[in-house]
């Protein structure tokens, strides 16, 4: 893995040997899908193919994108890992394992999540703990995630699906989401009736 100049792994993964042969294949980044969100406009995003994004999530079709809560975009070159947080993390669709992307806000969080699973389950039995470790670890790194979307929704007045949009562009880091959503406010304020430069729209919540 040193080759590869990551800043930090998260977790451990199901085989050992993943640290040894994994290939920029292995390495991704997860998007929060959102309305509007095509294979296409997120490959123009993020410049990668729209083949590779089907293939990696295993989408049918175009539609079969907003089945899906989050989908996993290629890392397109080795110079994108230089200093990243990688999770280690099992995808269902692609019936692999992933080292995925992640800002260091959600990395601190996911091990501080993976030291309490590992000190609750330090009583059982070895052989288990290691089968159910990953899985926890992914369940624990969800729900902290959506901890941090429920708090920033509060903290800004707006809904879930605005909060999660700011929080997953700046890579799960709440000061960072909250900057960005500030900064977009004061555009608007300062440009009345101009189409929003960004695609995640600010819906305030009823209060």
């Amino acid at each position: 893995m040193t080759h590869w100049r990551l800043g930090g792994l998260v977790g451990e993964p199901r085989n050992a040997s993943l640290l040894d042969t994994a290939t920029l294949g292995h390495f991704v980044s997860r998007h929060e899908v959102a309305r509007g969100d095509s294979p296409t406009s997120l490959a123009v995003r993020y410049g990668v193919s729209v083949t590779a994004i089907k293939r990696l999530n295993n989408l049918i079709s175009d539609h079969s994108l907003h089945s899906r809560t989050a989908v996993y975009i290629p890392v397109p070159n080795a110079a994108c890992l230089a200093g990243a947080h990688v999770l280690f993390e099992y995808c269902r669709n692609a019936c692999r394992e992933l080292l995925v992307l992640v800002g260091e806000g959600e990395a601190a969080a996911a091990r501080e999540a993976a030291k309490a699973a590992a000190t609750a389950g330090g009583g059982a039995a070895e052989g288990e703990a290691e089968s159910e470790g990953s899985s926890s670890r992914v369940q624990e790194a969800s729900k902290l995630r959506d901890k941090l979307v429920a708090l920033l929704g509060r903290s800004l007045h707006v809904d879930e699906h605005t909060a999660r949009y700011y929080l997953s562009e700046v890579g799960w880091c709440p000061k960072k989401a909250i900057a960005l959503c500030e900064q977009d406010l004061s555009w608007e304020s300062h440009a009345p009736g101009s189409s929003r430069r960004r695609r995640g729209p600010i819906r305030p919540i009823d209060d």
